[in-house]
């Protein structure tokens, strides 16, 4: 199993809206561990999810699935 990449990029959007990681759990209706692990690049959220999460904090979807 590789190691997780964090998503410093994910991180640092959130911030930047003043959300914590419990704040983007409620607004996706996830756990805040599965948001966590977004972040920390163990777990890549479903289409929908990063749809969801593209729109709160004004990312591009696609950082998702590239590898950074």
């Amino acid at each position: 199993m590789q190691d997780a990449k964090p998503r410093q990029w994910l991180i640092d959007a959130r911030r930047a809206e003043r959300l914590t990681q419990e704040d983007m759990a409620d607004l996706l209706n996830v756990a805040r561990t599965t948001y966590n692990r977004y972040e920390t690049g163990q777990r890549t959220p479903s289409p929908h999810i990063a749809d969801l999460i593209s729109n709160i904090l004004d990312v591009k979807r696609e950082h998702f699935f590239w590898d950074f």
